[in-house]
Formats: C-alpha cells, sequence, structure tokens
C-alpha cells in the first residue's frame, strides 16, 4: 500500500532552510528547492500522527517542530531524522483537549501553545522543562492561542481566551499566575478584543478580522487604531 496526499487542500506552509513545508489533511509534503522535487511524510514514514495542527522551523539547531491536535510532538532534524515527544499526549493530568495549535521560539526554548497553557521546549535537548497552566486573571485554566515575545527579548506574551497576558521573562515562577499582568481597558475590563497579535517596528499590533488593526501603548496599557486597516489591503493570489 501506498499513501496519497491530497496536495490541494494546504493548510499551513512553513520554509525551513531548503526546503518548503505544507501541512495537509493527512500529513505534510515539502518542496526540495535544490533538486526542484516534491516529496512526502506521513505516518508510513515515521510520523506519529496525522493531524498536524501547526509547525515552525528553528534557524540555529535546523529543526522543524511539528505539533499535533492529539499532543503529540515531532522533531525533524535536517536529514529528516524524526524525534518524537509523547509527554504531552501520554500526560494523565489534562482532561480534555491537548491540542499543540502554535509554536514561538526564544533561543533554544519553543514555547508551545496548547488548550491547557504553555509547553516549555528545550528544543537542543528534545525535552519539556515546564508547563504553564491556570495562569489566567484569577489563576483560570484556558486556552493559550499563541506566544509572542517581544524584540528586546524582555517580555513574554500569552494571548488566550482570558486576553493579552504579559510577564517578565526573567521571572523564575513563570508557573504562577500572580506573575501575569492582563491588559484591561479603560472601565477596568480584560481585553479581549483581537483574532491575533505580533510585533513590528518595536510596537505590538493587534489585527480583528473586518475591524482594523490596532498598535498597543505601553505608557497606559490601551491600544489605539493603526494608520493600516485591513479592509484596504488587497488579497494575494
Amino acid at each position: 500500500w501506498s499513501s496519497h496526499l491530497p496536495y490541494k487542500n494546504g493548510k499551513k506552509v512553513c520554509e525551513a532552510g531548503n526546503k518548503i513545508f505544507c501541512v495537509v489533511q493527512n500529513g505534510i509534503f515539502y518542496f526540495d528547492k535544490d533538486d526542484n522535487s516534491t516529496n512526502k511524510l506521513t505516518k508510513q514514514d515515521g510520523l506519529s500522527a496525522i493531524e498536524i495542527t501547526c509547525l515552525n522551523y528553528h534557524e540555529d539547531s535546523k529543526q522543524l517542530i511539528l505539533g499535533y491536535k492529539n499532543g503529540q510532538i515531532d522533531i525533524l532534524n535536517e536529514n529528516l531524522e524524526i524525534t518524537n515527544l509523547t509527554d504531552v499526549h501520554r500526560t494523565s493530568s489534562v482532561i480534555g483537549s491537548k491540542a499543540i495549535t502554535n509554536i514561538s521560539f526564544l533561543e533554544d526554548i519553543a514555547y508551545l501553545s496548547t488548550d491547557f497553557g504553555v509547553v516549555v521546549l528545550d528544543i537542543l535537548n528534545h525535552e519539556i522543562k515546564e508547563t504553564y497552566r491556570a495562569i489566567g486573571p484569577n489563576g483560570e485554566e484556558g486556552i493559550i492561542k499563541n506566544v509572542i515575545i517581544d524584540p528586546f527579548q524582555n517580555f513574554i506574551y500569552v494571548h488566550s481566551e482570558f486576553g493579552l497576558g504579559k510577564a517578565v521573562i526573567e521571572n523564575l515562577n513563570l508557573l504562577n499566575f500572580g506573575n501575569w499582568e492582563y491588559l484591561r481597558d479603560s472601565i477596568g475590563e480584560y481585553q479581549n478584543t483581537f483574532d491575533h497579535y505580533t510585533f513590528y517596528n518595536e510596537k505590538l499590533y493587534g489585527g480583528k478580522s473586518r475591524k482594523g488593526i490596532y498598535y498597543l501603548d505601553e505608557t497606559d496599557s490601551l491600544f489605539y487604531k493603526s494608520t493600516y486597516n485591513v479592509l484596504s489591503w488587497s488579497p494575494i493570489y
């Protein structure tokens, strides 16, 4: 038997050195820029599962990290040798979804956004260092959609279901929700307005579909309308 991937249904794309990887329904395929070939990787080739939910490439170590809906983690080196980490998948302490939805890097550490918190992965040693759970404003556990590191590497932000949380990266106890500060609006409500966050020109921007792009003024922890507006952007085909 041989596997056939639906190449027309790409979900996520990531450039990794001389290869461009694309996630599809039952695996992943890549385009090799050196020989212009297209190759597939599936569970038959050593992947741990079929529902890949995120991927990111760590340039310094030349490793591609894959996250799965069931919590599995695959790490591919430049020779496409696969190391599987099952810590999240096998843990009994998480009741409910263990999906890994995003991967961010700070030096040799990967921050994995999951449906129950943030998993901190040592990329070089292939081991889980710790997990930030119950870091909501009042110690609630919830979905983390993304982790954002500021350009100066002073602060770590979490885009959670409770809004945007912020902590000092060098704090030794980020497992304690008391060390996280959640942004509030002018009447004290937690800000949970935006779909996506990113840094650009040393400013933190938040984007909302059909609403626009806003930037954060750190002096008063409020977001203000940017001169950029998503409605004025044209699609790229």
